[in-house]
C-alpha cells in the first residue's frame, strides 16, 4: 500500500515553518512486508536492494510532487559511525543515492553527523526516542547549508523523533525549507 505523506510533526512542533513535504512509499505496521523488507535494508546486509527502492521512491516523488526541483540537495540521515563499522553501510544513503539518480539531485552526505550512538530505538515509546535523540546530530564543519532548500532522506518514520532532531539541527544551521522522504512510515491513524 503506497503512502503519499506522512505527518512527522504535532500541532505543538516549533519545525512546521520550515518543512515544505514529506513522502512515504509504504505503510510499515506490525504485520506488514514492509517490517520485513526494512529489516532486512537495516541490518541484512542488502546495500543494493536499498539503492533500488531509492530509485521507486525518487520515481514515486517525481510523480506525485512538483515541488521536487526546488530543493537544492538531499541529506542522507546519517547513522553513528559504530553502528556504521557494524553495517557495513548506511542504508538512507544508498536510498538517498537511488532518489538522486531518478531525480538529478546531489546527495550531501557528509553535512549532517550523529555525535552520539544511541541504543536501538524499536523498543521504546515516543517520550524515550525524543529524549534519546534530543541533540543526536549536528552540522559537520564548513558545511554551507545555510538557505539551501534540502530533501532529508532516512528509511522509516515510526515516532518521528529522527527526523525532528535533523531538522532542528538543519533548521538551526539555517537551511530554508526541509522535505523528508522515506521508505516506510507508522501511520498516525490505524489504516
Amino acid at each position: 500500500m503506497a503512502v503519499r505523506s506522512v505527518v512527522v510533526l504535532d500541532e505543538t512542533s516549533e519545525i512546521r515553518d520550515i518543512l515544505s513535504t514529506t513522502h512515504a512509499l509504504w505503510v510499515y505496521e506490525p504485520l506488514s512486508p514492509a517490517r520485513v523488507l526494512q529489516h532486512r535494508l537495516k541490518y541484512g546486509g542488502h546495500r543494493s536492494l536499498a539503492v533500488h527502492l531509492g530509485r521507486i521512491l525518487g520515481q514515486s516523488i517525481r510523480i506525485l510532487r512538483s515541488s521536487v526541483k526546488y530543493f537544492d540537495m538531499m541529506v542522507p540521515v546519517p547513522v553513528h559511525p559504530v553502528r556504521l563499522l557494524e553495517r557495513g553501510y548506511n542504508q538512507a544513503d544508498e536510498i538517498a543515492h537511488g532518489v538522486s539518480d531518478i531525480l538529478n539531485i546531489p546527495v550531501e552526505r557528509k553535512a549532517l553527523v550523529r555525535h552520539f550512538l544511541s541504543e536501538s530505538q524499536v523498543q521504546n515509546d515516543r517520550d524515550e526516542r525524543e529524549k534519546n535523540l534530543r541533540s543526536a546530530f549536528s552540522m559537520a564543519p564548513g558545511s554551507a547549508l545555510a538557505g539551501k532548500n534540502i530533501l532529508l532522506i532516512d528509511d522509516v518514520v515510526t515516532t518521528g523523533a529522527t527526523i525532528r532532531s535533523a531538522i532542528n539541527t538543519l533548521s538551526d544551521a539555517g537551511v530554508s525549507r526541509v522535505g523528508i522522504a522515506v521508505l516506510f512510515a507508522v501511520p498516525l491513524d490505524p489504516v
